[in-house]
This record gives structure tokens, C-alpha cells and sequence, in this order.
């Protein structure tokens, strides 16, 4: 199930009109109408959505979670700068296209040339609302991370490795990607280590009593 996030996938407009809590109520919703269906249920958030995937796994029960660049911590002078001028200046352009390293893989990602300064303030809001929450969760975590990641400096995933108080995590980090991991060189690793992940959580899930 991939859900696309309020303002996302559509036109840059769009995303103004959605505030940080929309995006929770939608994940939230999402994970328990998958609870309701599905007897093992694993989360896997990239980037705002590794954060979303973090406040579901600190406040909800499910069988495990995994992150893929996910922003826990961002630059303070960074979003002081958006929070002061994001009314003057409304909206910015990505002038380089997407982060990816493997640039055969650039013209088949569909993104949004430029976004509403506005929506910034809104994922800094998210990282704020949900970072003190990341140390209640006990639930099998995977985090994934790329030692070029242009966008969210790798050092997020120690700082979730670090907080989480999972017995069962493990961190992965990978050396020839940027920031969007689904699709860059280092796919087939990242791919590889979340089923093994899942398989891992599932040899431990108890086998329920034949009727």
C-alpha cells in the first residue's frame, strides 16, 4: 500500500493547503484501516514520510518500521530563515532538479519544480512535533541512510538509532546515493535489506494456535 501524502503528486499549489497535522490524521488513518485487514503490518517511511513512520511507530502498535532518510533534526539556521521570510519570499525552486546521484533515473521521478515556502515551515514543524516521541518506540526499527545525502545529513540516522529503544535495530547506511534512496544506485541493496528485515521481525512473530 503506498499512499500518496495531501498536496503531493499533483501541482505545487496544492501543498498550501495542508498543514503537518493533515499529513499525521493520513498516515494514522491509513495504519489502522491496514491494522483492521492484516494480521503483520510494516511501516516504510522515505524522508518527511521515514518521519510520519516514526511518530505511527512511538504512538501505535505494529509489527516494525523502517526509514529511509528520514529527518529527525534539520539545520536550526534553516528554518529560522524559512520561519522569518517565508511570507516575503513564497515560494522556492529546486535550480539542480532532485537529489540523485544516478542521473539516468532523474527524468522518470516526478517532483515538483518549485514549492510553497509555506510547506517548509510545515516540515519543520513535523520534525519538532514528533522528535520528542522517538524514544518510546520499542518496536523492530530499520534505518536507512546515504553518506551524501544532500538534503538530510546522514547524522539523522545516528540520532534515531541512538534515541529508539527498539532491542531489535538495525542501521544501514549506504555510500553511493544521495538523497532519494528508493532510486538511486544503492536501490537493490536497500530493497534487499528491508525484506530481510521483515523476514527477520516474522521468524520471531509466534505461530498462532491452529482452530
Amino acid at each position: 500500500i503506498c499512499p500518496i501524502l495531501k498536496g503531493h503528486g499533483t501541482q505545487p499549489a496544492d501543498l498550501i493547503h495542508f498543514r503537518a497535522e493533515d499529513w499525521i490524521a493520513q498516515v494514522e488513518h491509513l495504519l489502522l484501516e491496514t491494522k483492521s485487514r492484516f494480521t503483520n503490518v510494516f511501516m516504510v517511511g522515505f524522508s518527511m514520510g521515514g518521519t510520519l513512520a516514526l511518530h505511527l511507530a512511538a504512538n501505535y502498535d505494529f509489527s516494525g518500521v523502517a526509514t529511509l532518510a528520514a529527518p529527525v533534526k534539520l539545520s536550526l539556521t534553516d528554518e529560522l530563515l524559512i520561519r522569518s521570510f517565508h511570507w516575503i519570499v513564497k515560494w522556492q525552486h529546486k535550480t539542480n532538479g532532485s537529489d540523485i546521484k544516478d542521473r539516468s533515473m532523474a527524468d522518470l521521478l516526478y517532483t515538483y519544480s518549485s514549492y510553497p515556502s509555506r510547506s517548509t515551515v510545515e516540515v519543520f514543524r513535523l520534525v519538532r512535533k514528533i522528535k520528542p516521541a522517538i524514544s518510546r518506540i520499542s518496536m523492530p526499527i530499520l534505518i536507512v541512510h546515504g553518506t551524501e545525502d544532500h538534503i538530510v545529513p546522514v547524522t539523522n540516522a545516528g540520532l534515531i538509532a541512538n534515541k529508539v529503544a527498539s532491542r531489535h535495530k538495525k542501521l544501514v547506511i549506504v555510500q553511493n546515493s544521495y538523497h532519494i534512496l528508493p532510486m538511486d544506485f544503492d536501490k537493490q541493496t536497500i530493497r534487499s535489506a528491508i525484506h530481510a528485515f521483515i523476514g527477520e521481525v516474522l521468524q520471531q512473530v509466534p505461530e498462532q494456535p491452529q482452530a
